[in-house]
C-alpha cells in the first residue's frame, strides 16, 4: 500500500531483534536492507522476508520456517483487522506523523494471505 515509504522505515520499529548472518543488525537498519517488496501489486503487505522466529527475535534465513511481513497503513486506522493477516504468530504496530506500520510474523506454510476482515 505504501511500498515506497515502507522500504525506508527502521526495522527497529518492529520491536523485534533482527539477525542476519549470525549478527544482530542495528535498529536503524532499513526495511529494504533485510526484506524484499512483495509481488502482490498494490495489495498488502508491502515487504517481506523469510527466516526463523522465536520470541522477540527474527533471524533472516531463506530456508527458515517463518515469514516477516511489513505493511504501511493509513494513519489513525481504527480497525487494524483490515490489515492483520490470518494465522499470524506475532505482530506489532508503530505509527509516526504520517502513517502506521504493521509488522507480522506468520508460519512459512501459510500460502494465501488473508486479512482478519
Amino acid at each position: 500500500m505504501f511500498r515506497e515509504i515502507v522500504k525506508d522505515v527502521y526495522i527497529g520499529k518492529s520491536q523485534l531483534g533482527i539477525w542476519v548472518n549470525g549478527k544482530r543488525v542495528p535498529k536503524e537498519t532499513l526495511v529494504k536492507d533485510i526484506a524484499l517488496p512483495t509481488l502482490l501489486g498494490n495489495k498488502l503487505p508491502d515487504y517481506g522476508t523469510i527466516g526463523n522466529f522465536t520470541q522477540w527475535e527474527f533471524e533472516v534465513n531463506p530456508g527458515g520456517n517463518h515469514k516477516l511481513f511489513i505493511t504501511g497503513i493509513p494513519k489513525k486506522t481504527y480497525d487494524l483487522d483490515l490489515y492483520r493477516l490470518k494465522g499470524r504468530l506475532w505482530s506489532s504496530y508503530y505509527e509516526d506523523d504520517k502513517r502506521g506500520y504493521l509488522f507480522q510474523v506468520l508460519p512459512y506454510d501459510v500460502k494465501h494471505l488473508e486479512t482478519e476482515t
